[in-house]
């Protein structure tokens, strides 16, 4: 099974974005829509916080939002979006997660960052996860970071994870929405 995970797109708008202090690049957003059509994986898994929901409801972001959605097999709830799916996805000895653990520490973003993935790494399940925006390949862990942040992507084949890359420059974007998949 060939999975495709993305987590943090956090699709939002202008004055929502800058009051939670993000600048995300939602061209990485139709660039991954396209190496999914063009790869076609079993399936596509959004790891959480993919809209801003807790701010905004209803709203159609664009073309790129559109492009991700329409791929998009299964909607994790993250921190920022907690009812737009499951909490949680097993696959092939994978837990998919949004990565917000209950009791992070809470005093500095580091120690979040930190305690977040102290707890990814002691969870009984290898963990595919997301919610710190920095990507990094751990010990019983992958944190996939932001597609919009840092443009990078997890591929999981047979319950083996690899940290991937969107490269903007050297992807043709579609120049307008269609769904291909």
């Amino acid at each position: 099974m060939r999975v495709i995970a993305y987590s943090d797109a956090h699709f939002g708008l202008p004055k929502t974005l800058e009051i939670l202090e993000l600048n995300p690049n939602y061209e990485n957003c139709c660039v991954l829509a396209e190496i999914i059509n063009r790869e076609k994986p079993d399936l596509v898994i959004s790891v959480g916080d993919f809209s801003e929901l807790l701010y905004e409801k209803g709203i159609d972001y664009g073309a790129c939002f559109r492009m991700l959605k329409d791929v998009t097999d299964i909607f994790l709830a993250g921190n920022h979006d907690p009812y737009l799916g499951l909490q949680e996805y097993f696959l092939d000895d994978v837990k998919y997660f949004h990565g917000k653990y209950r009791g992070c520490a809470n005093e500095s973003r580091e120690a979040h960052i930190k305690d977040c993935r102290v707890k990814a790494q002691n969870d009984p399940f290898y963990v595919v996860m997301g919610h710190t925006h920095e990507p990094l390949l751990g010990e019983g862990f992958l944190d996939i970071g932001s597609i919009t942040l840092t443009g990078t992507f997890a591929e999981i084949i047979n319950g083996e994870a690899k940290l991937r890359s969107v490269k903007v420059t050297d992807a043709r974007v579609l120049p307008r929405y269609e769904k291909t998949r």
